[in-house]
């Protein structure tokens, strides 16, 4: 038993550390004035595991894709705020480029120890916008609706789509509201949290417990 354990946290740590990059073309019939290219990011779970040389290599591997606009899921710090402080993994994410900027919601880890307020305060010195209950029009063409997260955030928040002729993005950390967001209009939809199950027999239940066990 415990071999196993060995062998299946190896590969999840594996995993991680050489992330599956997964490209879609969406089209869609609102009138946007260009094409766009969107990079969506979640769970980098910033902490004793993953650190400074993580981050320089996800940096790396999100601009490689030359967005326009770069979204983080939640669940930016594994829980202990102090130590990714003292160790400077944070700092990595202001490496990302993206002309219409870097936006993130926030997610059940980030929360946990009371610290999100604080997390938040120094990553938006980075140049990182959180979107929490709220939207905004990012251009002419977007507007981008982000949730609280669904366990230790704000539940009470009614979304819906401002403007129907716009392309509207909805983004939370659990995929939650997926049905709701199709009924209410949304054209995007984006959540983290479930790792895509990261390995066997965990995907299995993941595919039990939502409609979307990743992306």
């Amino acid at each position: 038993i415990l071999g196993v354990v060995i062998l299946v946290t190896g590969l999840g740590v594996w995993q991680v550390l050489h992330p599956n990059v997964r490209r879609y073309t969406l089209r869609t019939y609102k009138p946007i004035s260009r094409p766009y290219r969107l990079v969506f990011v979640s769970d980098i779970h910033f902490g004793t595991l993953f650190g400074v040389s993580h981050g320089v290599r996800l940096a790396s591997l999100v601009n490689r894709e030359d967005p326009d606009l770069v979204i983080i899921g939640g669940d930016i710090v594994d829980r202990d705020l102090d130590f990714v402080l003292r160790e400077g993994s944070l700092t990595t994410l202001r490496h990302m480029k993206a002309p219409m900027g870097i936006f993130s919601v926030i997610g059940n880890h980030d929360l946990a120890n009371g610290t999100g307020g604080q997390e938040r305060t120094y990553l938006e010195k980075l140049g990182i916008h959180f979107l929490i209950n709220d939207s905004i029009p990012l251009n002419q063409d977007i507007w981008m609706t982000g949730l609280d997260d669904y366990r230790f955030g704000k539940r009470d928040y009614d979304f819906h789509v401002t403007e129907k002729d716009k392309l509207n993005l909805l983004v939370e950390h659990e995929p939650m509201h997926i049905l709701e967001a199709s009924q209410k209009g949304f054209d995007i939809y984006l959540a983290g949290h479930t790792h895509g199950g990261q390995t066997i027999p965990l995907n299995l239940v993941i595919r039990q417990m939502f409609l979307q066990e990743y992306g």
